[in-house]
């Protein structure tokens, strides 16, 4: 079943698939969460959507985490410790500027969209997404820019380590693409 169906007049009724239409919480995790006093009696067909979609979720995110952890060791054991430095170090400058390039956006335009998607004004959630996306493409498109002609002089005066420009510059390219993914993955 579509989210957007039965919800009276709109431009788009078909906006978004919902991934848990339809889901039913098991019975043991039912019962587990019945025996919770301060879960009992708050279990209905609402609050029962909610925790099976923050339960896999959270399955998600342990997942992720212990991947990124392997990922992690197995770079440092094919690298090195000194290139797994370098590295991780030109990975932080590029997340702390990664950042700074999305403008906080992400969290106001999920109130936005949902907001606006739950009274059907799919014109205002369009206008929002694209106007977001505009900003934070122009605003990671020129940390981009900046970062790439700057990697030199940051490496060198900055950390003292001029071997790291090159791993600088070249993930400063992924500025962009991955500030877009960030925003779109968070409405």
């Amino acid at each position: 079943p579509l989210a957007g169906e039965g919800r009276g007049e709109g431009e788009n009724k078909e906006w978004y698939i919902s991934p848990l239409a339809g889901h039913k919480m098991s019975p043991t995790v039912r019962s587990i969460l019945q025996r919770l006093p301060f879960i009992n009696g708050m279990l209905d067909s609402h609050m029962e959507e909610v925790i099976s979609g923050a339960s896999v979720a959270f399955v998600l995110k342990v997942i992720s985490a212990a991947c990124a952890f392997g990922f992690n060791v197995a770079l440092a054991r094919i690298l090195g410790v000194e290139d797994a430095g370098v590295y991780f170090m030109a990975l932080t400058v590029i997340t702390i500027l990664g950042m700074a390039s999305r403008l906080g956006m992400d969290s106001p335009l999920i109130r936005f969209v949902a907001s606006s998607a739950s009274v059907n004004d799919w014109v205002a959630v369009k206008g929002a997404t694209a106007k977001g996306a505009r900003l934070v493409f122009a605003a990671s498109a020129c940390a981009t820019l900046a970062l790439f002609l700057a990697a030199p002089w940051l490496a060198g005066s900055v950390f003292s380590k001029p071997e790291i420009a090159g791993p600088i510059r070249w993930m400063s390219l992924a500025l962009v693409p991955a500030a877009m993914l960030n925003v779109y993955s968070s409405m």
